[in-house]
């Protein structure tokens, strides 16, 4: 499904199959891809992972929890010791206070390698299009995706009013899968040009917009840094 090539596929877990520990398998979504697709993106898979499970915002989850020792156990092991060293090489202290201006004290903060991030997340909405759609993401499509308080950059960025998709998103159920990753997507309804809108939330926590769009509409967008104060560590 990423690649169109023909042949042996492997099942391929969208998300990574690394965010889910002690649940059954047939519970995940998964899509056919070949060998070369699906092990392409194994480290960006666990840097993402590594980047997302020890915020803030994310880390009081049980699921969360488990996935935090998993990463120390990782860093533990001497074939991970890269992954350790590059996700220590992002940290940096800074005081922080809270929006009233209370002093939270110095806290370590981390400035993540959106670029990976990104491609992780594209992959993922690319896999939820062939789950939902059961066909490939066409060529003549770019993906946008950007953290969910970020719509305005989109916005700029495409010249585009999104408050309708916003709209049409708040009319389908979400999908729900086991309180790790949440998922809805608005289809075209027949208004050109086509157009997919796409809410993802992770753990409850951290939440995506994205957008599937022709490429006459504008450039594809890469994921935009964020307030550093977001990506605030508890546990790593």
């Amino acid at each position: 499904m990423f690649c169109g090539a023909k042949g042996k596929v492997t099942d391929d877990h969208v998300p990574p199959k690394n965010l889910f520990v002690g649940f059954p398998d047939d519970d995940l979504i998964k899509v056919p891809s070949c060998y070369p697709c699906n092990n392409s993106s194994s480290k960006d898979d666990e840097y993402f992972r590594a980047f997302l499970v020890p915020q803030d915002a994310v880390a009081s989850h049980p699921q969360a929890k488990i996935l935090n020792q998993r990463v120390r156990e990782k860093f533990d092991r001497s074939d991970h010791k890269g992954l350790e060293v590059r996700m220590n090489s992002q940290l940096h202290a800074k005081h922080v206070f809270t929006p009233a201006g209370i002093y939270l004290g110095l806290r370590d903060l981390i400035y993540p390698e959106y670029s990976r991030i990104d491609g992780t997340l594209k992959k993922i909405l690319k896999g939820l299009f062939f789950h939902l759609m059961r066909v490939p993401l066409p060529e003549l499509f770019n993906i946008a995706v950007v953290d969910i308080k970020q719509l305005g950059e989109l916005q700029k960025f495409l010249q585009m009013d999104l408050n309708y998709w916003l709209g049409e998103l708040d009319k389908f159920p979400i999908n729900d899968i086991h309180s790790v990753f949440s998922f809805k997507c608005a289809g075209p309804a027949n208004i050109p040009p086509m157009i997919f809108a796409w809410y993802m939330s992770f753990f409850g926590a951290r939440e995506f917009f994205g957008l599937v769009y022709p490429k006459g509409l504008g450039s594809e967008m890469t994921l935009q840094d964020t307030d550093p104060n977001e990506f605030t560590l508890s546990i790593l």
